[in-house]
């Protein structure tokens, strides 16, 4: 089971932070050239469900839950599979490495729509570890902090406006905005 919230930091000029923000960060400014400068670049594709289920039965992942979404994620140096189920906030979730990359180019080939993004992680924030995504191309910053249990999900220090029961900001939705145009 995963635990998170979602903050919305920056869209599209609009700032969304609060005085905790400003304990780690001076400026939204300075935040996006450290995200630039240090941060993991990650592609991450979305599969058919059905493809997705397909290659969690190839890698052997045994499912206790009913998926929702089937993705495919790399960065500088790793290769990842992950399926997600329904909720907000919290959510089952089934991630693996794919070790084989034959296997992940295969399967990359039938992804049907990409997002990219930089990715930081700040490892001490009050007891917490941070994950600061600046999605480029939407002009858009958000900050998810995991936590092991419900419980601590209060204790969680607000960094933004929280959107982590908006499904518009869920990043197989995301990438629907990419898109809108075509």
């Amino acid at each position: 089971m995963e635990f998170e919230k979602k903050f919305l930091i920056w869209e599209n000029g609009g700032d969304y932070t609060t005085a905790n923000f400003y304990s780690v960060f001076n400026s939204i400014n300075q935040l996006r050239k450290r995200v630039k400068r240090t941060g993991e670049d990650i592609s991450q594709g979305y599969l058919p469900l059905k493809i997705g289920k397909i290659l969690a039965t190839k890698l052997n992942i045994q499912l206790d839950f009913e998926p929702v979404e089937a993705r495919l994620r790399f960065d500088d140096k790793n290769y990842y599979f992950a399926l997600k189920g329904n909720g907000t906030g919290e959510r089952e979730e089934i991630e693996q490495e794919i070790l084989d990359f034959h296997t992940f180019e295969k399967y990359w080939q039938k992804v049907i729509c990409v997002i990219n993004k930089k990715r930081l992680f700040i490892k001490h924030f009050k007891g917490f570890k941070l994950e600061i995504d600046l999605f480029s191309e939407l002009d858009l910053i958000l900050i998810e902090i995991e936590v092991e249990s419900r419980e601590l999900m209060t204790s969680i220090p607000i960094l933004g406006n929280d959107v982590t029961k908006d499904t518009n900001y869920y990043e197989r939705n995301l990438v629907k905005r990419l898109f809108e145009d075509i």
